[in-house]
């Protein structure tokens, strides 16, 4: 909260403010300033002629503003910072190089609740000590890591294969692909004589249909099915699911990228190419999402199309706690998608959870997709996004690391939210009411190395 700005003075004083008011100037005050406001009281005072107070009159009451609540959970938002600053760490002390995550510094966590919408945590690393804020504020807008940079709102990164997700249900719907159609994969896809592409696995995954094709990232299927496809359905489907849209959250945000022809024009990119498609199926390309976005869309998935606005409004009420209203679910639209390819794209997400080195131990059923989003040449961001539990979700995590190698590299933080959420241990298995803390520093069962599998 603040004076109010310079530039925006007329507009306040046409809605009644005085020169001198207090208004939100950032976040959740500023999203909600007309239900915090309140408004003046006016009192008229008497006075003799030496100033003396000879009365005093009120003429209008004071209004408080009304009390807001949050749908933040702030036990999850705290673990949900710890988390991360945790998984980050991890990446680092645990690379060899920096093409290996080394320089992972930085990264954002989304949560939200499936049902209806509401945001449970937003998490952005590097973060900045609240109560110092206007002491620090010069050296915090000059500090070069950005830490009042809201990367789960404003953040733009490519989703790389979490947006296979989206590539699978717009074939579906399309009737490009059945569940059991089957691509096969040599390792490179060699349609274009110009362009081929490379699987991330070298030696090919064979003969592949869609589940198996999620579950282990198998590039060269989404190629051919983004292919066939084509990127102006792709483009169109993957709007219904909310890409490249606001989430319509109360707070500032980033709109993300849909990349195509249009944005190409838009941006003086050059032509697009029929291997722009390529990329463009598997997240890459220009394609940017919001970790806010890539939770509200996986939502969107998992809810048989049905895309929920997302908020972090949860009622307001007076002052004194009355007259309280709680804030109904929005939805946003509803991207056609049949229950039955819902069902195949989530066992599809199972599979994903049983094929990633950092996931297949986990013993609580779950969805996962990761994403390896190339930035340069020699570097990644790690992106990873979950639903739990599987028969019935009821929160949707996912996690940015920026410099992060691989996304496996990001179940670290996704993985030990979810745990602390459902009560259970680091293997995912329930801590019983009796145990303490201490059992989740227990060593791992079985830390006998498996034979190498492939995995994104």
């Amino acid at each position: 909260v603040g004076k109010i700005p310079a530039d925006e003075i007329e507009e306040y004083l046409a809605d009644g403010y005085s020169y001198d008011a207090v208004v939100g100037l950032d976040g959740a005050e500023k999203a909600f300033e007309e239900l915090l406001k309140g408004s003046d009281g006016v009192v008229k005072i008497t006075e003799d002629e030496y100033g003396g107070i000879i009365s005093t009159e009120t003429e209008t009451e004071v209004v408080p503003g009304r009390n807001v609540y949050l749908t933040i959970d702030i036990d999850m938002q705290i673990d949900a910072e710890e988390k991360l600053l945790e998984n980050i760490k991890e990446i680092v002390e645990d690379a060899e190089s920096d093409e290996d995550g080394r320089l992972a510094d930085s990264g954002a966590v989304s949560i939200i609740d499936p049902n209806n919408g509401q945001v449970l945590a937003l998490a952005s690393y590097p973060s900045y000590d609240l109560s110092m804020f206007t002491e620090k504020y010069a050296d915090l807008l000059a500090d070069e890591k950005q830490p009042l940079f809201n990367r789960a709102l404003m953040g733009n990164y490519a989703p790389g294969s979490t947006f296979k997700v989206a590539t699978s249900a717009a074939a579906l719907t399309n009737g490009i692909i059945t569940p059991s159609s089957s691509v096969v994969c040599e390792g490179e896809y060699r349609y274009y004589s110009d362009y081929q592409p490379d699987c991330w696995y070298l030696h090919g995954h064979g003969p592949i249909d869609l589940v198996k094709a999620l579950g282990v990232s198998c590039n060269c299927y989404f190629y051919d099915v983004g292919r066939r496809l084509g990127i102006e359905a792709l483009n169109d489907y993957c709007t219904t699911l909310g890409l490249g849209q606001y989430t319509g959250i109360e707070l500032l945000e980033s709109k993300g990228v849909i990349a195509g022809p249009v944005y190409y024009s838009e941006e003086n990119l050059g032509v697009w190419n029929p291997g722009d498609t390529l990329q463009a199926a598997i997240g890459q390309s220009k394609n940017a999402v919001t970790p806010l976005q890539l939770s509200m869309y996986i939502s969107t998935i998992i809810n048989s199309g049905i895309r929920y606005k997302a908020t972090v409004l949860y009622k307001s009420e007076t002052y004194s706690g009355q007259d309280t209203v709680y804030n109904e679910p929005v939805i946003l639209g509803e991207a056609e998608l049949s229950d039955e390819h819902c069902e195949y794209l989530r066992r599809g997400m199972r599979e994903s959870k049983a094929n990633t080195s950092t996931t297949k131990r986990y013993k609580f059923d779950i969805g996962v997709k990761t994403g390896t989003a190339q930035i340069t040449k020699n570097n990644n961001n790690a992106v990873l996004t979950a639903f739990a539990p599987y028969d019935d979700p009821e929160i949707v995590v996912s996690c940015v690391i920026e410099n992060g190698a691989t996304g496996r590299k990001a179940a670290t933080a996704v993985l030990g939210i979810i745990s602390t959420h459902f009560n259970l241990d680091k293997n995912g298995n329930p801590i019983e009411e009796e145990e303490t803390k201490d059992t989740e520093a227990l060593p791992e069962e079985d830390t006998v190395p498996e034979p190498a599998q492939p995995s994104e």
